[in-house]
Parts: C-alpha cells; structure tokens; sequence
C-alpha cells in the first residue's frame, strides 16, 4: 500500500525539525519517495540496505543528504514504528498515513507493472541451428553468434558492519554492495593526518578523478562482500573507504550526479566511519 502523503510528527525536539507533510514525488520499480516542504525526504528502494537492515530512510533531501532515521522494514508497505537513529535512539514521533491537516488521499498499488500492449504475433523466420563445438568442454561450448562481454562495473557499497570504531585498534570491516568482486585495490580517506595519504591515480580518468588514499588489504567475499583491514591509528578522524575497480570506483561518501537521479542512482551508499575514543 503505497499512499500518496505522509504526516511526521515528532514528540521531542530532537525530533520534531522533520514535522510535516510529505508528498509523494516519486513511485516506481526503482523505489518510492516523499519529500516535505522543510526539505527533507522519505526513501525506500530494494537496492539498497541500510544501516539497520532495511530499505527505508528518512534524509536531508538536499545536500549534504543528512542520513537521521532508518528502518529494519523491506516491505514497500511505509512501516510507521521500528525508526532507529544512526545514534541507535528511536524515533518516538507518530507516523500517519495521511496529511498532517487530516485530509486522508487515496492509496495506490504497489509497485506499478507496465501494461502490456497487443500487438500482432509475427510469422516466425525459419532459421538452421547452428553447430556447437564440445571439443574443448566449457570453454568450448559457444559458436560464431555468440558474443562475449565482460563487464566489470563501478562498485556500489549500501553497507558497512562499523559505523564507529576505535583509533588504537586495528579492524576487519565488512562492505557489502555491488561490482565487489572486481575489486582490485583499497584505499581510506580521512579528512586529517591520521594515516600517511598520498595521490591515487584514477583507474579510469574519462570518468574519475584522482583521490588522496592510504593503501589497506582486503578480502574479497563474493561479488556482494568485501572484507576491508583497517590498521590502527593513535588519530581521531572520519575515515571514508575508497573501492577500486578497472571501470572506476566507489565510496562511502556519496557523489550526487546528476541531481534529478541522486536519490534512485547514487544515494546508494553508506555513511562514513567515526573514528573516536
């Protein structure tokens, strides 16, 4: 059940700067989005997992795209309890399935499916089958219509085990996302001197930048998890993890381009670590 506003209503004033309501802008496959008058939003899309486990969020709708609230819930449906802080503390406001004025809009479907058109069957073309050669096994088993692509794409982190840890100890941090498996380096990024960083040429320059980095082992998992090592440090600093791969790479902290697509495209990745005692 997808309803076409929602009313925030906080109870504490640490809650209530999100009050409002919130106007649905933004409904299909990819996910659906409320945004309010005061500039904030509500999300949900199945490609990402947040940092509680689920698909919601509540977010600063422009940037620096402030992360405040997520939910444990991966039904389409808006879930009006569960909210956790990313300081762990629940949202004790009320959630209504309505506008804040009480005017009650009509719901909609669930995620929409396309209507099919009718369209005339064709008269199929005989065509001969083509030899296929098994000389050689697996890598033999294609013929001169098959066309080979590899792809190896621009990693995609949507969560991260740690979101705060310690400088004087070292840890193993699990990444998990997309295009992992292609992973050929790792790199942090802090936003002070706590690890020797130096200039990370960009894999791939048409399309990235270079970045200043810190070089860290990994692991690779599976194509969805990656095991990063982070050493420890006697410095205070918000680190972010830099995942290369030969198309590009990704990171902790967003990029936001192009604006109209950010929250569906690139606001799948995850916050940055604090590193503090």
């Amino acid at each position: 059940m997808i309803t076409r506003q929602i009313c925030l209503s906080g109870s504490t004033l640490d809650e209530d700067f999100l009050d409002g309501t919130y106007d649905l802008e933004h409904h299909s496959d990819i996910g659906v989005k409320y945004s309010s008058v005061t500039g904030y939003k509500i999300t949900y899309s199945d490609r990402i997992t947040n940092f509680v486990g689920g698909s919601w969020r509540i977010a600063k709708n422009n940037s620096p795209y402030t992360l405040y609230y997520a939910n444990p819930s991966r039904a389409e449906t808006l879930p009006q309890t569960g909210w956790v802080s990313i300081e762990s503390g629940d949202y004790t406001g009320v959630v209504t399935l309505s506008a804040c004025n009480g005017d009650y809009e009509p719901v909609i479907s669930i995620t929409p499916s396309p209507t099919p058109s009718s369209t005339p069957a064709p008269t199929p073309t005989p065509t001969p089958t083509p030899s296929v050669s098994y000389a050689g096994g697996l890598k033999y088993t294609h013929n001169k219509l098959t066309e080979y692509v590899v792809v190896k794409g621009v990693p995609t982190i949507n969560y991260v085990s740690h979101l705060n840890i310690k400088p004087d100890d070292s840890y193993n941090i699990l990444l998990t996302g997309y295009s992992l498996n292609y992973t050929t380096s790792v790199y942090l990024s802090c936003n002070n001197d706590a690890y020797p960083m130096s200039e990370v040429q960009s894999p791939n320059p048409g399309q990235f930048t270079n970045f200043m980095g810190y070089k860290i082992d990994y692991s690779i998992v599976s194509e969805n998890e990656l095991i990063v090592s982070i050493p420890a440090s006697q410095v205070e600093s918000i680190l972010d993890i830099v995942v290369v791969t030969p198309a590009g790479y990704g990171k902790l902290n967003p990029t936001y381009h192009p604006v109209s697509t950010e929250w569906v495209h690139h606001n799948l990745q995850h916050s940055t670590i604090k590193s503090i005692n």
